[in-house]
C-alpha cells in the first residue's frame, strides 16, 4: 500500500490515515506498548475498528503497511497480535501460499507452535487444556 506524503494524526481518534483500499479505511494508532495497524469499514465517522494488528514499534507497522496489498492478501505481515477477525482479502486466492492460517500471533499454523503462553497453537498450552 502506498502511504501518502505526510501523516497527519485524526484529531478524534488520534490515529494516522493511511489511505482506503478493498473497502477499508487503513490506518496507524498508537497503544500503549505497541503500534497498531486498523482496518475500519468505510463509513462517514470510519470507526471502530473491524480488523488490528499490532507490532512492536512504528517503524515496523509502516514498513509492514508499504508490503502489504489489502486486494491479495488476508492479512499485513510481521504482526505480534491479532485483534479480531481474520480477515479475507477481495482477491487471496492470486496469494495462497501467503494467505495460509495464522494463529493469533501471526504464525502458520501448519508450519509451526506459536511460542506464546496462553496461544491455542502453543504446545504447552495445548498440555494444560487437556
Amino acid at each position: 500500500m502506498k502511504l501518502p506524503d505526510v501523516l497527519t494524526p485524526d484529531p478524534d481518534t488520534g490515529a494516522y490515515l493511511l489511505g482506503e483500499h478493498a473497502g477499508s479505511r487503513w490506518y496507524l494508532k498508537q497503544m500503549i506498548f505497541t503500534w497498531r495497524i486498523v482496518g475500519c469499514p468505510i463509513t462517514e465517522n470510519g470507526w471502530p475498528e473491524e480488523y488490528a494488528w499490532d507490532y512492536p514499534s512504528h517503524h515496523v507497522a509502516l514498513t509492514a503497511i508499504t508490503m502489504f496489498d489489502p486486494e491479495t492478501m488476508n492479512e499485513p505481515p510481521g504482526y505480534v497480535k491479532r485483534k479480531g477477525d481474520v480477515r479475507k482479502a477481495p482477491r487471496s486466492d492470486d496469494h495462497p501460499r501467503y494467505n495460509r492460517a495464522r494463529c493469533l500471533h501471526g504464525h502458520y499454523q501448519a508450519d509451526r507452535d506459536c511460542p506464546w503462553p496462553g496461544c491455542p497453537t502453543n504446545p504447552h498450552t495445548r498440555q494444560e487444556q487437556q
